[in-house]
């Protein structure tokens, strides 16, 4: 892979979510690939199997906020190592965001101010982590379309 050089931020953020019908196949594992062949051919007729090679969906980031922090999490993703899996940043968010339940739910009775202080910052934490774990995937070519369901489910 080639180390990242900070080209994110000069344009909005588009990426594509999915771009072949075999792209679970591209993944080193090579067992999956075959699992994806046989699922491919007990649920998909070939006219759906050629529809969905061809199945694309661009996403761009459009907002202000995005704009004005995107050197901010090109520099940090400078700082997760090569080996991190992008599902790994967004598995953990989803535990900061749970987190931040916990603290509106149990520790809102005694101190307020603080509990929900403590839930905001793990809810700032978990978009965070949501906008490194895409940058991660672009930077180590892991943006397969499962990492694109665990990113939204």
């Amino acid at each position: 892979p080639q180390p990242f050089n900070g080209q994110f931020a000069s344009a909005p953020e588009t990426h594509v979510v999915g771009s072949s019908a075999n792209a679970i196949s591209e993944t080193p594992d090579a067992a999956m690939s075959g699992e994806a062949s046989v699922f491919q051919d007990l649920f998909l007729q070939s006219a759906e199997k050629d529809q969905l090679a061809q199945w694309s969906q661009p996403v761009a980031d459009l907002s202000v906020l995005n704009k004005a922090l995107a050197p901010v999490f090109d520099w940090l993703c400078n700082f997760v190592p090569e080996g991190v899996a992008p599902s790994l940043l967004t598995l953990c968010g989803g535990a900061a965001l749970v987190q931040a339940w916990y603290f509106c739910t149990n520790g809102a009775e005694g101190q307020t101010l603080l509990a929900y202080s403590a839930a905001v910052l793990s809810i700032l934490f978990f978009w965070a982590l949501g906008a490194l774990d895409i940058r991660v995937a672009e930077r180590t070519a892991g943006d397969t379309p499962m990492s694109e369901l665990f990113r939204y489910i």
